[in-house]
């Protein structure tokens, strides 16, 4: 019967949707023009997640995602692009978004693979 199991004030998506009000006002301060918001990760509970952010005005140029099957389509009417296709460092700052257990280590890997750096570059923002 505690609140925090309880009450839907501490259920995850109210966690999600306060992290998101922060994240937001972070982006906006660190994250100048031409630099441009992408996602990593295009499956639905990142969407969702993704969509809080934009709920604050956070505007995303795309997603970023390892699978054949959401490559080259549009999400949104956003792009979904392989990491190979991801727009250099000084065009692009990425959200890590994918909550599947060992994607996290993936996507850092990858990223610094190719120059950036975690927080200044990505952030890692799990959704699962």
């Amino acid at each position: 019967g505690r609140l925090s199991r309880t009450d839907p004030r501490y259920a995850p998506e109210a966690f999600y949707r306060l992290k998101a009000l922060w994240l937001a006002e972070w982006l906006k301060r660190e994250v100048e023009p031409p630099r441009r918001v992408w996602i990593w990760g295009a499956g639905r509970p990142t969407r969702q997640r993704a969509a809080h952010l934009a709920a604050h005005g956070v505007a995303f140029a795309g997603y970023v995602d390892v699978d054949a099957k959401k490559t080259g389509r549009a999400v949104g009417g956003l792009p979904v692009v392989g990491p190979d296709a991801l727009p250099p460092r000084e065009e692009s700052f990425v959200l890590g978004y994918v909550g599947t257990r060992g994607a996290r280590d993936l996507i850092r890997a990858a990223l610094l693979a190719t120059g950036r750096s975690e927080g200044r570059d990505f952030l890692m923002c799990a959704c699962g």
